[in-house]
């Protein structure tokens, strides 16, 4: 929003593309097929990705973001906690890690984000729940790309020791 407002030729774009500085592995393709999510649904405000967990301790971890989807791949919930529960033990096969990348109707930004915080935005300190409490339709593309995310000092750690192994050294 903020951007909009400080480049007004950026209002003239359908959609605005957001990703976040702490997924640095974000593939063009998951960009692109999120866009294309939003693009095919005219009802949806905005759109935004997830992968499936393969990492129990990730699952649990407060610093990684989960979220929940209805059968039509929109968002129902995204949380901190663990979600789904499973009486399980282990990681449910539908529960999904949420990648820092938001698309976004230009003017839906423009008309419907506001600066006053909803409840359950606060309480989870995540900024995508303000929309799903406004009754916004938040499309989620499911992604293949690593989870990657520098949300504590230990993932930086790991994330340099990511980009020694790629880069062969």
């Amino acid at each position: 929003i903020e951007a909009l407002g400080k480049y007004p030729k950026l209002q003239k774009a359908d959609i605005i593309v957001n990703v976040q500085g702490d997924p640095p592995c974000t593939s063009p393709e998951a960009i692109e097929s999120t866009i294309k999510l939003l693009r095919e649904d005219r009802k949806a405000a905005m759109a935004t990705a997830a992968i499936r967990f393969t990492d129990e301790k990730m699952f649990f971890s407060p610093h990684v973001v989960k979220c929940v989807l209805d059968q039509n791949q929109n968002a129902l919930y995204f949380s901190r906690a663990p979600i789904p529960y499973s009486r399980e033990k282990g990681v449910p096969k539908e529960a999904l890690h949420h990648i820092g990348l938001y698309v976004y109707r230009t003017s839906f930004l423009l008309s419907s984000l506001g600066r006053i915080k909803t409840p359950l935005q606060i309480e989870e300190d995540l900024e995508q729940l303000q929309v799903l409490e406004k009754g916004f339709t938040i499309k989620v593309a499911l992604i293949e790309d690593p989870p990657i995310g520098i949300d504590t000092p230990e993932d930086l750690v790991g994330f340099e020791q990511y980009l020694k192994k790629i880069k062969g050294g």
